[in-house]
């Protein structure tokens, strides 16, 4: 990480309350802006996810969703990439209904030219 000289991680671990845990308040300790992918891991229970999610929050980390961080990483949507990672995040999330109308939209526009 030092040699890219990036300062911002995005991680996800097999167990949240130590493969994912321990490696984010090590990087936060150390300076770095960390993304915690929460949905990407995984645990024993509720309780213990959320005195992972608790803790990590706590120290900084910034605690989210594999929706959110390909959301914040596309930045803006017009890009190339955004309508096949639109697709992406429509057919996995909630976001599906928008996606839907937005093709549906675009159907529309396409048969009025």
């Amino acid at each position: 990480m030092e040699a890219t000289g990036r300062k911002k991680i995005i991680m996800a671990g097999i167990v949240t309350d130590v493969c994912l845990l321990f490696p984010a308040l090590s990087a936060v300790a150390e300076g770095y802006d960390v993304y915690a992918v929460v949905d990407a891991s995984s645990t024993w229970d509720d309780a213990t996810r959320d005195a992972a999610m608790l803790r990590m929050s706590q120290a900084g980390v910034k605690v989210t969703t594999w929706g959110s961080v390909l959301a914040e990483v596309m930045d803006d949507w017009r890009n190339p990439v955004g309508y096949p990672l639109g697709g992406v995040l429509g057919g996995h999330t909630a976001y599906g209904l928008v996606y839907e109308s937005y093709l549906a939209q675009q159907a529309q526009q396409d048969s009025a030219e």
